[in-house]
């Protein structure tokens, strides 16, 4: 599926590169109500990431093209200029400017456009879609003409429009559209020139072309003598292509490589002109070279002129047809002048006058070249072509073409015995005819096989004092029916670094006992070099002791120390350790190292093969955990009252709230809090507030209330309450806010306006009660995320009447409540698998999870390790079983926001299982000197293969079948998901699908 992902964004990026707009072209006006918002998205390459687009916001908009040219202009009539915002707000531009004018599009210095489209749903969070413009890359300034929805069919080069795709584009009402437009540094420092030579590499291939580097052009192909070099094509892996001439430059982006060009030549030479009155008129032309099937020379202009008297027939003006269409473009035309024509000398007066006969029209027949519809065994004539004009009503009726084997093996069609009538009369008398033979043509000669024979890597049986060939393997290509190796030799050479390689050569093939190894072109290939083992360093490692304050996660030893020997220079070392502690120490507690490894500077790993690592963990280091600091204060401020209560330092809050419960404290580490009647000091006058330490107690929330108060150092400070005495002149009334919570589901709260007492009401007023969400120092509307928030209640008494009561009337004391959203409980698993082993990978990316809260969408990362805990990269291969873990787990909400806090997640690992295959193993035959028996094997080896095929087709049925029944047991006993294919092909620009596996998409996943 990412391959089809790929695909997608290749054939989007080639419409960019090569479709050119159409201006002033009149386009079907679509379903557009023009009440459609046009916004514009500005992208750009990320500078540490070349696969990735990243968004340009305000700020880095401003920092991105500062100082540079830069601008996105709408050009009304070719006239009136309105440069558009960048920014996601609607504005007053619609998708109909757009279509009725031309957008202009300016990229700041040292970039160039390289992506421009239309994507609609630009504010939804379900899949967008997306329309390409038409853009030419090599300009500066990319101007899009109107009807910039209209591109060129690369098919047809006729212009079309989509007018379905643009009505299923935006699914809002009213529609809105995003431009999407993507920048891209040039590279102007590094062009790559077209020259007039062509580098090749060992085996003669077109390399690829390479930033920096300068291609040339080839010479002509050995199979066409008429071909001309016409430039070259750039073509790049995503199916764009651009034409470029010798000795232009462009810039390349992307993995890209050039092809020559070339056109058929075709020479028209023009017959020599005949009398005509008292001039001479044309007399028609003749063709040399190949015109493709299907085209036809449908014009060419013939006009005479004359030097010395003598008169001469000159052609040009050529046109070519191929249904209807002019292909001219596709040939090289040459046109040769015809021989010259004297005009005639009239007979002398004294000469009795004579009647000329009829002067014979001159034709010349000539024989197309043979052809052949067995690969060459047999050629037979493939018509003629007639040069010159037969006279009016006159026709060729009949032709005779022998088809001649010449000495060299050559077929040369020959042209005879032509028969032109005029109705039933023969007129062939008339003519003059000129038969001209085809050009010989010769067979292909029977290629060679092409075979690739390669060298396995040589062994050593005495731990790498020397070493000796270890065979062969026929790496590409494929022998001749009944053919079979005889013999091979293997030269194992020690080369000048003290390594080893063997080197294959004078492979002898036979058919039975005929040596036909002249029917093959071998290519050798020596075996990678194999390095005799380095003798391996020693050193002795251990860890070092650690002081550190609590901080609620484990500590152990960080540092560590070489007792002996020396790492080699360049190469590093990475530790882990164990043991330590989490809580604060009595004494000191072992932190040994649990494992190392230690890399070269090329970051390879080189533990094993290069050292020989003592670890001295009864020397160990030790951990020392010291207690955490914090200081709690009890509660200074003014309280008014009535003076008929006791006032509880515990129960009161400052004007500021900077007090909770009657303290407050600096210093906690995140996830912990104090616990316990620990807040001293009550009175109905002025009183001293305290910490009581032996009722405190610290709790780690996030690990079942665990008590962690013998890790901290705790400090106290007193404080002091202040009793203000008000007067009470008002009926008491209060009001108490009731508390309210939901669990997240990604949308917004508001207080539920009814969930209130209220008592102390006089009969006949009214009261009115808005509940308001207080988030820190502000109040809100709503809360969407988990916690805890407080909801304040506004109180408004009124008559019943409606007027308001009179002042002093009432004394209300409001009581707050709170909001509690709470976090979600999800779990996602790892789906487990198995099969045969096959040689093949087993990489199952499916989770199972539950359906997330419309507009959510999951990331998930999974990894595949071994028994030994070492990370699979590449998928499982071998016999065993892997543990499938997700490493990483991320919401996303439509705007790409990380909304995980929200969200208890839970993960279970997977496992995915290779079992023995039933199937015998069998492995590559040698084809070295060690393997006499080479047809016997070979004949044993076709025979096993047959066996094996059928074996594993009838396993993958079994298989298929197993699978089906597992997903039909899924099916009936839980929620199974897996990803939506159809989603998939869509990504949004920041998510890059290499870091993410797999890619969920937005709209969740679907059962299958």
């Amino acid at each position: 599926m990412k391959k089809n992902i790929r695909s997608l964004l290749s054939l989007l990026l080639a419409l960019v590169l090569t479709l050119q707009l159409a201006g002033g072209l009149a386009l079907a006006d679509p379903d557009i109500s023009g009440k459609e918002t046009l916004v514009f998205e500005l992208y750009r390459r990320d500078p540490n990431d070349a696969d990735k687009i990243i968004p340009v916001s305000a700020e880095q908009e401003a920092e991105l093209l500062a100082g540079k040219s830069y601008a996105i202009e709408l050009v009304r009539d070719n006239a009136e200029k309105s440069t558009l915002p960048l920014s996601r707000a609607a504005g007053s531009i619609t998708l109909n400017d757009l279509l009725k004018n031309d957008l202009r599009i300016a990229p700041p210095e040292g970039f160039f456009v390289e992506q421009v489209y239309l994507r609609g749903d630009a504010l939804e969070s379900n899949k967008p879609k997306k329309l390409p413009f038409g853009a030419d890359r090599e300009s500066a300034t990319l101007t899009l003409k109107a009807g910039a929805l209209a591109v060129k069919d690369p098919a047809t080069g006729e212009d079309r429009f989509d007018k379905e795709a643009l009505s299923t584009l935006s699914t809002m009402d009213p529609p809105i559209y995003a431009v999407v437009v993507v920048l891209a540094p040039l590279d102007a420092e590094k062009p790559v020139t077209v020259t007039e030579a062509l580098d090749k590499d060992a085996s003669g291939t077109e390399t690829q072309a390479a930033r920096g580097s300068e291609r040339t052009a080839p010479a002509a192909p050995a199979d066409s003598a008429d071909a001309k070099f016409a430039g070259w094509q750039l073509s790049y892996g995503n199916g764009a292509s651009l034409t470029l001439q010798p000795g232009e430059s462009f810039k390349p982006y992307a993995d890209c490589r050039l092809e020559a060009q070339w056109t058929q030549i075709l020479t028209i030479t023009a017959n020599v002109p005949v009398e005509s009155g008292e001039g001479f008129a044309p007399n028609g032309y003749s063709l040399s070279g190949k015109l493709a099937e299907g085209d036809s020379v449908a014009n060419v202009d013939l006009t005479i002129t004359s030097e010395d008297g003598r008169f001469y027939s000159v052609p040009s003006n050529a046109r070519i047809e191929r249904d209807g269409k002019d292909v001219t473009d596709q040939y090289a035309l040459v046109y040769v002048t015809s021989e010259p024509a004297v005009k005639e000398e009239e007979p002398a007066p004294s000469e009795p006058p004579v009647t000329p006969a009829p002067e014979k029209v001159k034709i010349t027949i000539t024989a197309n070249e043979p052809v052949t519809k067995d690969g060459g065994k047999t050629y037979e004539h493939n018509g003629a072509t007639l040069s010159g004009t037969l006279n009016e009503g006159d026709q060729i009726t009949g032709l005779v073409i022998d088809v001649v084997k010449n000495e060299d093996g050559s077929y040369t069609a020959v042209p005879k015995d032509a028969v032109i009538q005029n109705g039933d009369a023969d007129v062939t008398a008339n003519y003059e005819i000129t038969y001209v033979a085809s050009k010989p043509v010769t067979p292909p000669a029977p290629e060679k096989v092409k075979l690739t024979i390669t060298a396995n890597e040589p062994v050593t049986k005495d731990g790498g004092k020397t070493y000796e060939q270890n065979g062969a393997v026929l790496s590409s290509g494929a022998l001749n029916d009944g053919d079979a190796f005889g013999g091979i030799v293997i030269d194992v050479v020690k080369n000048e670094d003290g390594s080893y390689t063997a080197v294959p050569k004078d492979a002898v093939i036979k058919n039975g006992d005929t040596d036909v190894t002249a029917n093959y072109e071998i290519t050798y290939v020596a075996s990678k070099p194999v390095t005799p083992p380095a003798e391996k360093i020693a050193i002795t490692i251990r860890s070092k002791d650690r002081t550190a304050e609590y901080s609620g996660k484990l500590i152990t030893a960080e540092e560590y120390e070489i007792v002996s020997g020396a790492l080699a220079e360049g190469d590093t070392i990475e530790v882990k350790y164990e043991g330590g502690s989490t809580n604060v120490t009595a004494s000191p507690v072992a932190s040994p190292i649990s494992s190392l490894v230690i890399k070269d500077s090329a970051g390879n790993d080189v533990t094993e093969s290069k050292y020989s690592v003592t670890i001295d963990n009864e020397n160990a280091g030790k951990v020392t955990v010291t207690k955490h600091s914090i200081t709690v204060t009890a509660i200074t401020g003014t309280v008014e009252t009535d003076g008929t209560k006791i006032i509880y330092a515990k129960d009161c809050k400052t004007g500021n709230n900077v007090f909770n419960k009657g303290h407050k404290v600096e210093g906690l580490l995140p996830g912990h809090e104090l616990r316990g009647d620990f807040v001293k000091g009550s009175g109905k006058e002025t009183f001293t507030t305290s910490i009581d330490l032996n009722e405190l107690r610290v709790v780690d929330t996030a690990n079942a209330e665990l008590d962690v108060t013998a890790n901290y150092d705790i400090k106290t400070v007193d404080g002091k309450l202040t009793i203000k005495v008000k007067s009470q002149t008002g009926v008491p009334v209060a009001v108490t806010t009731k508390n309210q919570s939901w669990s997240y589901d990604g949308t917004a709260h508001k207080p539920d306006q009814s969930q209130y007492n209220i008592s102390g009401l006089l009969d006949g007023d009214v009261a009115t009660v808005s509940l308001q969400i207080k988030q820190g120092d502000s109040q809100v509307e709503s809360v969407t995320n988990a916690g805890t928030y407080t909801i304040v209640p506004v109180v408004t008494i009124k008559t019943k009447d409606g007027a308001a009561v009179a002042e002093g009337k009432y004394t209300v004391t409001a009581i707050n409540g709170t909001l509690t959203v709470k976090k979600l409980d999800i779990t996602l698993e790892a789906v487990s698998d198995a099969k045969d082993y096959d040689g093949k990978a087993l990489v199952n990316d499916k989770v199972k999870a539950p359906s997330l809260p419309s507009g959510l969408k999951y990331q998930v990362k999974l990894n595949i390790y071994d028994a030994k805990g070492n990370l699979i990269k590449n998928g499982a291969k071998d016999v065993g079983t892997y543990t499938k873990k997700i490493s990483e787990v991320h919401i996303l909400d439509s705007n790409g926001k990380d909304v995980s806090e929200n969200f208890n997640i839970t993960t279970v690992d997977g496992k995915l299982t290779i079992r023995p295959s039933s199937m015998s193993n069998s492995t590559n035959p040698k084809t070295g000197d060690d393997n006499p028996d080479g047809n016997l094997l070979y004949i044993i080896l076709g025979v096993a293969s047959a066996l094996l095929l059928a074996t594993i087709v009838t396993f993958l049925i079994l298989q298929n079948k197993k699978k089906a029944a597992r997903e039909a047991q899924m099916k009936d006993s839980e929620e199974y998901y897996e990803p939506d294919e159809a989603g998939e092909e869509w990504q949004q620009p920041e998510e890059t699908a290499k870091d993410w596996d797999p890619q969920i998409p937005e709209d969740g996943w679907k059962k299958p």
